[in-house]
Order: structure tokens, then C-alpha cells, then sequence
């Protein structure tokens, strides 16, 4: 903010000046005092004494005239402040008397917050003397008015972070801690790895519920070999629930430790038994010894989703499935169809029993690759139903099949 200058080459009227005399209360900017007029030069011969008198007057009230300054009023301020100015302070009348050299006499009066009884002001160090002590009063009531806002606000944020963190503190207590642990869907998982499952529920027992880590549990659950897919909640104030999705167990082969594996349709290692499962189609071969969560290979992927995808009247039938893992092909054995009735060796016929003759020997039935299985199947289903039991050996890895 820099000195203001007054207007040159303006004139203000007069009724401006007037009107702005009486809304600020103060007096007529006190004139100059006229110059004393000249003493009348000595009438000379040319000219009479008579008209000497007339021309001294004229340039006397000319002289007055020119003398008298006009006065330019320059109201300024700090517009960031809305603060009204009163301006009957007393310190502002020695301003009226300080004339601009380059006004041309006219009288400069500068009404703000800037000023010195020099009439001098500075935009930047503003002198605390010349101001009205109201608006002193009016802009300390205002600084103590935001401050008691501002504390304000501060303190209303300092509440509700404490409030938030004693809530949490509260929720994160003892009092809300994992008392009751709800598994579903885990068949398989508590048969052969329930203390795999037990150690994750451990882990969250007594943990406070709104700090139960959900993502790590799931993660934990699903390194378990029979669990495919984990999903953890929690039930406030105090419960968790563990919802489990399974993976299928298909098939069981026997390594050459002499253990059995279970595996999926992926050929997965679920679980490694010490006996053989009879609830499992059992693939026979050289197999490896793969531990549990391992995978055992393609060829025994692809025998374990050749199981999958037997219809019931083929199923019913298998013994068990050959798998090369070298070459890749599968086999089937088949067991005849029983008789419903045998000739007991007197002529008379008699009901088949579990000892009937030929059950004891399988049927053959070749594969070959997993391409194209469904056919083959299909293929294989007919040939079951059109009859077997003159058949040792089927092969329906080519097409037309080959039934011997």
C-alpha cells in the first residue's frame, strides 16, 4: 500500500466539500492568510491618483481569492478490516493543516489507520497512537471473538478424538473378545485335519472382536489341503463364523512307500492315509509319493476327472482305473454284470449269489488320452448297454471301438 496522492487537475465542488465537512464533524480547512496588499506605486503624471484606489482593491480580493487552499479529503484504510472509522479524534486535526507542495496550495487531509501527527503515514508499520480508542476496543473485541472460536473448534476436535479413541479402546477391550467360534461346511476338514482346523480357531479365541484379522484366518484356513476356498466374519459382540468351501475327493493311489493318497480333481494330495479308503475310485500304477497339499502329476489330474465324469451305469461297474504316468493313458476295470440266477449244478436254477461265477473276472477297457473323453464314454456306455458278458477286452480309445 503506497501514500495516497490527491487528484490533480481536478477540482472537487464545492457542495462535495461541504457535505463531506459536515458528516466528518470538522471545521473549514483554515485558510492561508492573505498577503498584505502592495503599497500603490506614486501616481505618476499619465496617471490619476483617483484611479489607483479601485485597482488595489481589485487585487487585493484577487489575491484572496487565489490564497484560500482547496481542501482534498483522502479517506483510506485497511479494507481487510471491517471496522468502522470514527474520525473526531483529535489527533486527526493537525492533518488539515498539512498543505502538498505539489497541489498547488490545496490542503490534503488523509483519514486511515496509517497516520502520524506528522501527517506522514507507513502502509506496512501502522502507529497504534492515532487510532480511535473505540476501534481499538471494536478490533480487540474481535481478535478475542475468533480466538474464542478458534478454541472453539480445537477443543471440539480434541473431544472427538478422545471420544473415538475411548470407544475404540472400550471395543478393543477384553470385554468384546472372541468367546464362541461357529465352523460350517468343514466334512472332510475336521475327518483328516482337524487339528489343522483347531489351530486357526485357537488363534481367534479370546481375540477382541473388532480386532479379529478376517483375511489372515482365511489365509490360514486355506493353506489346510482339503479346504479350497475360506470365508471368516465375525458376529458382535463376541462370536466368529468360519464358512468353508471343501475340495471333492475322487480317487486314492498307493505310493511306493506303501501309503495312500486322496486326491482331487486338480490331482491335489488331500491327504495321505496309512490304509487304502474304499470310498475313493483307486488308480492303479507306478504313482509318486506325494505329500499332502502336493500335486501328483497330469496323468493323475486327468484320471481323477475321467472318475468325475463316469455316468452312474459305467460307475457302478469300475473296479478300479490304470494311469500311466508316463505316457498318460488311463484304462478302466469293469467288473461283469452279476446274474440274477446260476444253475446250481442239478439242473435247477437258483438265485446268483456273491460268489457267482465270473465276477472275480474284470473286463478290460483302454482309454487312452484324456482328449476327447466324453466321447469315448459315451462310446464305452453303449457298448454296456448292448451286453458285456462274452467281452474281455474293449477299447475305446479309437473309433470305431474295438471289442474283443
Amino acid at each position: 500500500m503506497t501514500e495516497p496522492t490527491p487528484p490533480k487537475g481536478e477540482d472537487v465542488p464545492d457542495h462535495v466539500l461541504d457535505e463531506l465537512k459536515l458528516v466528518f464533524g470538522g471545521d473549514d480547512v483554515p485558510a492561508a492568510p492573505p498577503e498584505p496588499p502592495a503599497a500603490p506605486a506614486a501616481p505618476t503624471a499619465a496617471q490619476p491618483a483617483a484611479s489607483t484606489a479601485p485597482a488595489a482593491t481589485s487585487t487585493s480580493a484577487a489575491t484572496s481569492t487565489e490564497a484560500k487552499p482547496r481542501a482534498t479529503i483522502v479517506i483510506g484504510g485497511d479494507d481487510s478490516l471491517p471496522d468502522p472509522v470514527y474520525l473526531d479524534d483529535p489527533n486527526l486535526e493537525p492533518l488539515a493543516r498539512v498543505g502538498d507542495d505539489d497541489s498547488g496550495g490545496r490542503t490534503t487531509i488523509v483519514i486511515g489507520d496509517d497516520l502520524d501527527l506528522s501527517g506522514a503515514f507507513d502502509a506496512v508499520a501502522v502507529p497504534s497512537r492515532s487510532m480511535d480508542p473505540r476501534v481499538r476496543a471494536r478490533r480487540v473485541a474481535v481478535k478475542k471473538a475468533r480466538s474464542r472460536k478458534r478454541l472453539l473448534w480445537v477443543g471440539l476436535g480434541v473431544f472427538v478424538v478422545l471420544l473415538a479413541v475411548g470407544v475404540l479402546a472400550v471395543f478393543s477391550s477384553s470385554l468384546f473378545a472372541v468367546d464362541r467360534v461357529d465352523v460350517q461346511g468343514a466334512t472332510y476338514t475336521e475327518k483328516f485335519d482337524a487339528a489343522a482346523l483347531q489351530a486357526v480357531i485357537d488363534d481367534l479365541s479370546g481375540e477382541p472382536v473388532l480386532l479379529v484379522d478376517t483375511s489372515g484366518a482365511e489365509a490360514a484356513l486355506e493353506q489346510i489341503p482339503w479346504i479350497e476356498r475360506a470365508f471368516v466374519t465375525t458376529d458382535f459382540p463376541h462370536g466368529v463364523l468360519i464358512d468353508i468351501r471343501e475340495r471333492r475327493p475322487l480317487a486314492t493311489f498307493q505310493g511306493s512307500d506303501g501309503r495312500y493318497r486322496v486326491i482331487d480333481r486338480d490331482g491335489r494330495v488331500l491327504s495321505v492315509l496309512d490304509g487304502q479308503p474304499i470310498d475313493y475310485m483307486l488308480l492303479t500304477g507306478p504313482a509318486p509319493d506325494s505329500e499332502a497339499g502336493e500335486l501328483a502329476g497330469p496323468p493323475f489330474a486327468a484320471a481323477a476327472q475321467m472318475v468325475s465324469a463316469l455316468p452312474p451305469e459305467i460307475r457302478s461297474l469300475a473296479v478300479s482305473a490304470t494311469v500311466d504316468a508316463t505316457t498318460g493313458d488311463l484304462g478302466l476295470s469293469l467288473m461283469r454284470p452279476a446274474p440274477t440266477t446260476v444253475d446250481d449244478g442239478t439242473g435247477t436254477t437258483v438265485p446268483a449269489g456273491v460268489d457267482a461265477p465270473g465276477l472275480d473276472d474284470p473286463i478290460e477297457v483302454r482309454i487312452g488320452s484324456s482328449v476327447n473323453l466324453d466321447s469315448k464314454l459315451a462310446r464305452l456306455l453303449q457298448q454296456i448297454r448292448d451286453g458285456i458278458d462274452d467281452v474281455d477286452r474293449i477299447d475305446v480309445s479309437t473309433d470305431p471301438m474295438s471289442v474283443r
